[in-house]
């Protein structure tokens, strides 16, 4: 029986981060919802449609995260060294995952091309940066399938830390323009200023967030690695 506190470090953390997951995917239905009843009557059938296949990919990663989690507790439930194998849905997962970041991160790029009276540098910059990650993210989800065992995960470490990298500069660099080009907006109304203000603040909490997960991501990679490590050891 000694073993089962260790396994709950494992799956515990994955149980908790496939509920948030799970909540932020509903979150994301709503939204859809009130876009395509509410507020999409102006756009164009180009970004209707790019906003149809974010929420495809965003459900095909939370779905590739439930079967790994069912993969691991219910298929082999019991089997102590099953958690020693990276299931090929948890690997492809980091790739789907980095196919969403960096759409959504190429649809920023383009506001900030519009709204910086269409100068091209720093879209490019961020489109390079993001199409980095990506690239990345696929590379370590390759090598992964590869090495197929977790105790060699030092190997991704360097894709890994990368790719988040690259996603850090990248949503950092979206935010500070975004920032930056509003700002420059800003008038002598009142009433057009407190909607610059309001767009302001919803460019700086969204890429805020995904700042502070990517930072997360980053720092605990090798803990959860050695932790991983421990577990099996002691098995």
């Amino acid at each position: 029986m000694s073993p089962l506190p260790s396994i709950a470090n494992i799956l515990g953390p994955a149980c908790i981060g496939i509920i948030v997951s799970s909540i932020i995917f509903g979150i994301n239905c709503l939204q859809l919802y009130f876009y395509y009843t509410k507020y999409a009557n102006g756009d164009g059938a180009t970004l209707k449609i790019y906003v149809s296949a974010l929420m495809v990919v965003d459900t095909l990663h939370v779905l590739l995260l439930v079967i790994s989690y069912y993969h691991y507790t219910v298929t082999y439930f019991g089997d102590i060294f099953a958690l020693a194998y990276g299931y090929w849905t948890l690997l492809a997962e980091v790739a789907v995952g980095g196919l969403l970041v960096t759409m959504v991160q190429l649809y920023f790029a383009f506001r900030v091309y519009t709204l910086s009276g269409k100068c091209t540098l720093l879209p490019v910059v961020i489109s390079i940066l993001s199409i980095c990650g990506l690239a990345l993210s696929i590379v370590f989800t390759v090598v992964g399938l590869e090495i197929h065992l977790f105790a060699s995960g030092e190997r991704l470490k360097p894709y890994s830390a990368a790719g988040l990298s690259a996603e850090l500069a990248c949503d950092v660099l979206i935010a500070g323009t975004l920032i930056y080009y509003l700002h420059a907006k800003r008038t002598v109304f009142p009433r057009t200023n407190r909607a610059i203000n309001l767009l302001i603040m919803y460019a700086l909490n969204t890429c805020l967030l995904t700042t502070i997960f990517t930072i997360i991501d980053l720092t605990l990679y090798t803990p959860a690695l050695c932790c991983l490590r421990s577990t099996l050891a002691r098995t």
